[in-house]
């Protein structure tokens, strides 16, 4: 949260209680004086501002409200998911894209294992180094970062994924979409297969962002866990029902990799 909303947290607080003050002691300011029958009943010219100010208070708390409710919305976002929202999506990738192409050092490599609002404080090592390559597959175009255990073994990759992007399986994360700072993907992971109850276990959510800064990288990997879902009338967990298990769950994880470009 930054200055400006906790600014106007406390201007908010401080007339919420001003009018709520006033309104509870509105006895007075709604005072109705009753002249003589003969007269007939009227008001008087200072309950007539008395009701005024009654509601330009009431319209006022009305206000108020409305506008904490936005900077609410804007500055919390969604708070179930816990995913920080620093994505804008843009275009697909294609021909035309730039792309961050080449070997990486993984100079630092954090995890959370059970929330993603902040970086994990553990470092993680082992990782070695990455390696970017672009793919194309029938008119699709993805940047695929892989992890290497040597520049030799970086290289050896990205000669593979040009020559043939459906034969690897190693340890990968693709992006597909331009954001507003680099590239970014989500991808609904579905379980493998049902159990005895042919209910679906272990289904997640998996959203990469890469930020880009030069020739230095930033890829945060988020999972969301799904809860369990029922299988098709096929047996099969590769259904559209895993969004809605998703949907209500807030995300579980979190990785972090900071890569510098040696090549």
């Amino acid at each position: 949260m930054n200055l400006s909303v906790i600014a106007f947290v406390f201007w908010t607080m401080r007339h919420f209680a001003s009018d709520i003050q006033w309104i509870t002691e509105a006895r007075s300011a709604l005072r109705i004086d009753v002249a003589p029958a003969a007269q007939n009943s009227c008001v008087s010219i200072s309950t007539a501002s008395d009701i005024g100010i009654f509601g330009w208070r009431l319209v006022r708390i009305a206000i108020v409200a409305a506008v904490a409710l936005t900077v609410c919305l804007g500055a919390c976002g969604d708070a179930n998911s816990e995913t920080p929202n620093i994505h804008q999506v843009g275009q697909s990738i294609d021909e035309n894209t730039v792309l961050p192409e080449g070997v990486y050092l993984v100079s630092s490599q954090t995890e959370n294992p059970v929330a993603c609002d902040m970086p994990g404080t553990v470092e993680i090592a082992g990782q070695g180094y990455m390696a970017a390559v672009a793919m194309e597959r029938v008119g699709w175009w993805t940047l695929r970062l892989v992890s290497c255990e040597s520049v030799a073994a970086c290289r050896r990759v990205i000669d593979s994924l040009q020559i043939d992007a459906s034969g690897f399986t190693g340890d990968a994360y693709d992006l597909s979409d331009v954001s507003a700072a680099g590239f970014y993907d989500e991808t609904f992971q579905p379980a493998v297969s049902p159990d005895e109850n042919s209910a679906c276990v272990g289904g997640k959510l998996i959203v990469r962002d890469l930020v880009v800064d030069g020739e230095t990288l930033h890829l945060t990997v988020y999972e969301t866990p799904s809860e369990t879902y029922p299988a098709d009338e096929n047996g099969s967990c590769f259904t559209a029902d895993i969004q809605e298990a998703v949907s209500n769950n807030p995300c579980g994880e979190r990785k972090d990799f900071f890569l510098e470009k040696i090549e």
